[in-house]
């Protein structure tokens, strides 16, 4: 079995007052063999996806990340390093889910401070060989 892996990351749509439920998504689909774009606008009354641009959906049809970026110029915020992404997830055939809005990349970038403790608690940490009661020491049996 042959797993190949497909893209979907999430951008910041632009500000605008008109379309407060933006949503734009771009990616590489590996079945199809292209780069997509969606932009979604909320919903309709029937509950239904509003879909502003929706592009890649026939067999290679955006083989490009600069012409799936392009489309979507618009819509969105472009992140530099977006179109080197996009080309290593087809290249690689990684799967890559990603939310690139800068309010989750930085509430995810809080929340790493937040588990790591500062190097200083680091570097005194109350650790020598008579822990582990071995008279060559703690790195003996590693290859030291």
């Amino acid at each position: 079995m042959t797993i190949v892996g497909d893209t979907r990351i999430r951008l910041q749509p632009l500000s605008e007052p008109s379309h407060p439920d933006r949503e734009v998504y771009i990616g590489w689909d590996s079945a199809l063999q292209t780069y997509f774009a969606q932009v979604f606008d909320g919903v309709d009354e029937y509950g239904e996806d509003r879909l502003t641009l929706d592009i890649g959906n026939d067999i290679g049809q955006i083989t490009t990340p600069a012409d799936v970026i392009e489309a979507l110029r618009p819509y969105a915020e472009i992140p530099d390093g977006l179109p080197d992404l996009l080309e290593l997830s087809r290249a690689e055939d990684e799967t890559i889910i990603a939310d690139l809005r800068p309010q989750v990349l930085d509430a995810v970038s809080q929340e790493w401070r937040d588990l790591v403790p500062p190097a200083s608690t680091l570097d005194h940490f109350p650790f020598d060989d008579e822990m582990f009661g071995d008279d060559e020491g703690f790195h003996s049996g590693m290859g030291y």
